[in-house]
């Protein structure tokens, strides 16, 4: 039997850590664009401003997209029992309270704040392990999360110089790995959405080549590795344009033209080409002294990531809030609005860094926010609500 009311929102994982993730993604970067326009907070925060905005974004709104998608598609997989209730209460509490302390700043002593914002993923990752799974588990993308789980502590420990790298190294690393975990999930996800945009154009069932999906994996694997340890050495820029052919040949076996207006399939693909341009600038970074090394990053943060975030939060939550995988005009708009950002910091500081701050974060800032608000709008009262299907969960 559904839950009936706002109890809906502890009924399956994906309902509060999705609204968090695009809530948080909407207003996180508010410090960080206020601070170059010099109307920042007038406190200090446990990060600076410049370290704010990577830090939150990926451990904070990221991550928790990343919560509502394991705590949701592991039970689905493995057949374990869901996370629900007071034990999802009490993760999304932990949650919030490593934002709240990061945000907080001084007023927390560090050590506090360090260990609350990094025990977010571990908790998560045990309390999955520890379900009793009937089915094999995910083992190559849980393993990708283990990883990721050490960052945030290792990013809070490079800042307080206790770990002896740069923490943009660690924000790089990680960075890197959701790029890893979304090539990942897109194997398990695109068979879906493939088969059912081929089933409404007419066309032949979907057949992935498991050679391609590996080789488009495993080189963002040594993407991630050579960008974390020398992200402006030759050696990463011939990686990444590497990784960037390995994505464009996984395209090769994609639906059709004809078939991208049925479903999300044309999401998935905007996502798909965001990660080739990112790579491709990131290679061009490596072996051309004259561009700078963040070139291509912004490609990846927003326009690959962030438009990932949008779309499997997007498909998700139609398909387990029992509703059929038509793409709501909002999440096109949102996607659009997304692709302005991305395209805006990508653009700007690299061919009009004069306008930087009018154009590639003032003007980024809005497109950014209202694509998330967007989302909330549409998907919100879904989320808050019982299936509709009358299904658990």
């Amino acid at each position: 039997m559904s839950v009936n009311g706002p109890r809906s929102l502890l009924a399956y994982g994906f309902r509060p850590f999705f609204l968090l993730a695009a809530a948080w993604a909407m207003v996180a970067p508010l410090p960080w664009v206020g601070a170059l326009l010099g109307v920042g907070p007038r406190w200090p925060m446990a990060l600076p401003p410049l370290h704010w905005h990577g830090h939150e974004l990926l451990f904070g709104a990221f991550t928790a997209a990343l919560a509502g998608f394991l705590l949701t598609a592991v039970p689905s997989w493995t057949g374990a029992a869901p996370i629900t209730g007071r034990r999802l209460a009490a993760l999304v509490a932990l949650w919030l309270a490593g934002r709240a302390l990061n945000l907080a700043g001084a007023a927390v002593p560090p050590a506090v704040t360090i260990a609350v914002d990094s025990l977010f993923l571990p908790v998560l990752l045990a309390a999955l392990l520890a379900q009793r799974m009937p089915q094999r588990p995910p083992r190559d993308l849980l393993a990708a999360v283990a990883v990721l789980a050490f960052c945030p502590l290792a990013a809070h420990l490079a800042l307080a110089e206790v770990l002896p790298v740069a923490p943009d190294a660690v924000l790089r690393l990680a960075a890197g790995l959701y790029l890893v975990l979304i090539a990942m999930t897109f194997m398990r996800i695109l068979p879906v959405v493939a088969t059912f945009a081929q089933a409404r154009a007419g066309g032949p069932p979907y057949r992935p080549r498991p050679g391609r999906e590996a080789l488009a994996v495993a080189s963002l694997v040594a993407f991630t590795a050579a960008d974390a340890l020398a992200p402006v050495h030759p050696a990463t820029g011939w990686i990444a344009l590497g990784a960037a052919a390995a994505q464009l040949e996984r395209l090769a076996d994609w639906p059709p033209p004809r078939a991208w207006r049925h479903g999300p399939i044309a999401l998935l693909i905007v996502v798909q080409l965001w990660l080739v341009a990112g790579l491709v600038l990131r290679g061009w970074a490596g072996l051309d002294p004259q561009l700078p090394a963040y070139a291509g990053r912004h490609a990846l943060l927003i326009g690959t990531m962030a438009t990932a975030v949008l779309t499997v939060m997007s498909i998700a939550g139609l398909r387990h809030t029992g509703r059929p995988l038509t793409v709501p005009y909002a999440v096109t708009a949102a996607a659009t609005l997304l692709t302005v950002a991305a395209a805006l910091r990508t653009a700007v500081p690299l061919w009009l860094p004069g306008e930087y701050l009018r154009l590639g974060a003032a003007a980024a800032l809005p497109a950014w926010s209202l694509g998330w608000l967007l989302w909330l709008v549409r998907y919100g009262r879904w989320l808050l609500r019982p299936r509709a299907d009358s299904l658990p969960g």
